[in-house]
């Protein structure tokens, strides 16, 4: 059976291609909006999936992403659909009891996040047991054994992975929403 291009990572690669510096996203930033083009967002993203992998991130390993809206939010957004890694989304809203209930369920073993949700992370316990790759936005000081920094240097260094083409079977995001 042919399948179509089941990854949404790749329209961004296509996009990065054909209009390279067309704005993808608008994103707040101390009070002013930014932009980041399509190519921009791309070569970091891709930057951050092959870092990913190199790193010891696998394809289908679920992973915690707790990053506020941001550019790293989306570049490691499509980095890990890029590499096949399960992103696992938690809405906040949903309050620090249900947050770890949700942790609990889906037995995450990777979590990127920022220095502050690492720390809670590590004062509340969250996956303490299933959790084994961390990275962090900031300082590693909080948490995270490598920082966003790390990761994009090592995957500056390898070629360019294409993103993955998953398999019709294969989970693509786990996403728990507050319904609000």
């Amino acid at each position: 059976m042919n399948l179509p291009d089941l990854n949404v990572a790749v329209h961004l690669t296509r996009l990065a291609k054909t209009e390279p510096n067309r704005a993808a996203i608008h994103f707040p930033l101390r009070g002013e909006y930014q932009t980041i083009t399509f190519q921009e967002l791309d070569r970091l993203s891709s930057h951050l999936a092959t870092g990913l992998l190199k790193l010891g991130f696998e394809r289908g390993m679920r992973t915690v992403l707790m990053v506020p809206p941001s550019k790293e939010f989306f570049a490691l957004t499509f980095a890990l659909f890029k590499a096949g890694i399960v992103p696992v989304m938690i809405d906040p809203g949903m309050g620090i009891r249900n947050l770890g209930k949700c942790l609990g369920q889906a037995k995450p073993t990777g979590f990127i996040g920022i220095p502050k949700a690492h720390l809670a992370r590590r004062v509340l316990g969250w996956s303490r047991s299933t959790i084994q790759k961390t990275v962090t936005t900031g300082s590693r000081l909080w948490g995270g054994k490598w920082n966003l920094k790390q990761v994009v240097a090592e995957g500056e260094r390898h070629s360019i992975l294409d993103p993955i083409r998953p398999g019709a079977e294969e989970i693509a995001a786990i996403l728990f929403t507050s319904g609000s």
